[in-house]
């Protein structure tokens, strides 16, 4: 079956290719996120949402970027979901904990009107737990401080989400999308670290009261601000619980130039209180 899947996608991509212009050595095609040309056997069948989060849709990537991006990025979702688990009482969360000036590692569970939390010994300096049960049996007792760890940084969990947006729209239009300029410069942004713009924050987001009305792992809807074209893809990440997030793309337009600026303008012109989301234009 993954066999038959990859040579149906490397079928269709080829010939999305052959559509955007874009020429092939036989039994070749460009990695859609690296740009560089990759054979059949060094191309692997990826999922566009990670399956750690609940994703099943597949394109194709080569090996390096699928192995290299597992590490940076789909890591970094699947951590921030684990972390939305555990302050949704399912599961627990690593901290550390201090009281008098000792500190061990511990897990804290996060329930609804307690918490419990249970010092892990084996992660711990163990004369600081003897120093911490000393104090307890002594009636010692001091403000108690917690550092969560969160297990996931921002910056790499948002190119994360660019990243299945890039890739969601990449399944929908091919090469066609892929190669325009516009969309080029959010590709370079996913495989480069070292870049800082364009700003993630300006136009990666999240759904921040419930559920949204689809149970796809993503959902693509396009849009028009002023003449401005773009497509709103709201990402669904699911392990205990679910949250929704929201990336916005560019549509390559007349005007395509102006959606980074647009973006920035939004929170400046948008309270975010509320989205109307058309059913009708919805696809995924």
């Amino acid at each position: 079956m993954a066999n038959r899947n990859k040579q149906q996608l490397f079928d269709h991509y080829r010939k999305s290719a052959a559509v955007a212009g874009m020429s092939h050595p036989e039994g070749s095609l460009t990695c859609p996120l690296c740009w560089e040309p990759a054979s059949f056997d060094t191309l692997s069948v990826e999922h566009i949402i990670p399956g750690s989060v609940g994703g099943n849709r597949i394109v194709l990537t080569c090996t390096t970027c699928n192995n290299t991006h597992g590490s940076l990025y789909d890591s970094h979702l699947s951590q921030f979901q684990k972390t939305k688990d555990g302050f949704n009482g399912q599961g627990t969360l690593p901290v550390i904990l201090e009281v008098l000036g000792k500190r061990v590692t511990a897990n804290i569970e996060w329930g609804d009107g307690f918490k419990n939390i249970n010092i892990v010994g084996e992660a711990s300096n163990p004369a600081e737990v003897a120093a911490m049960q000393a104090d307890a049996e002594a009636g010692r007792f001091g403000e108690l401080n917690l550092t969560i760890n969160y297990g996931y940084i921002k910056n790499r969990f948002q190119t994360g989400l660019l990243r299945c947006a890039y890739l969601s729209l990449y399944k929908c239009f091919g090469y066609e999308y892929a190669c325009t300029e516009i969309v080029q410069v959010l590709r370079r942004r996913i495989c480069d670290m070292n870049q800082e713009t364009p700003r993630l924050g300006s136009f990666i987001g999240a759904f921040r009261n419930g559920a949204v009305p689809y149970s796809d792992p993503y959902f693509i809807v396009p849009g028009n601000v002023n003449g401005v074209q773009f497509f709103m893809v709201a990402i669904r990440l699911k392990k205990q619980t679910e949250s929704y997030h929201f990336v916005y793309m560019p549509a390559p337009c007349d005007r395509s130039d102006e959606f980074f600026e647009m973006m920035e303008r939004c929170p400046r012109d948008n309270d975010g209180a509320t989205l109307t989301i058309p059913h009708q234009l919805v696809f995924t």
